[in-house]
C-alpha cells in the first residue's frame, strides 16, 4: 500500500481479477509505445505529459513500481518461442513499458 504496508493476498488477486473483468476498450494511443522513441524524443514528450497532474501520478507510479504484471492473452501457447518472445519483449509496443 501507499503506507508501504504488504496488500494481502486476496486483497491482489481480488485487484487482478477486477483487471482481467474490466471491458474498457484498447487506448487509441497506447503512452508505452512512447518509450521506444529516440530518448530526446520521449524525454520532451514526457515533459509534456507530466503537465497533468492525473499523467504525473500515473508516470510515478510506474516508475516507483518494484515489478510489473502483464495479462494479456496474446501468445498463449508458450511452446511457439517466437511467438513467446515477440509477447515478452514488445507485444507490438501496445502495453510494454521500454523506460
Amino acid at each position: 500500500e501507499d503506507d508501504g504496508t504488504a496488500v494481502p493476498e486476496g486483497q491482489i488477486a481480488a485487484r487482478l481479477r477486477a483487471v482481467l473483468e474490466a471491458r474498457d476498450p484498447p487506448a487509441e494511443h497506447p503512452v508505452p509505445i512512447l518509450t521506444s522513441e529516440h530518448r530526446d524524443v520521449w524525454a520532451q514528450v514526457r515533459q509534456d505529459m507530466e503537465k497533468s497532474g492525473t499523467n504525473r501520478s500515473a508516470l510515478d507510479a510506474v516508475d516507483s513500481a518494484l515489478f510489473v504484471v502483464c495479462l494479456g492473452d496474446e501468445g498463449t501457447d508458450m511452446m511457439a518461442l517466437e511467438q513467446m518472445a515477440t509477447n515478452m519483449l514488445h507485444n507490438g509496443g501496445k502495453n510494454r513499458w521500454w523506460d
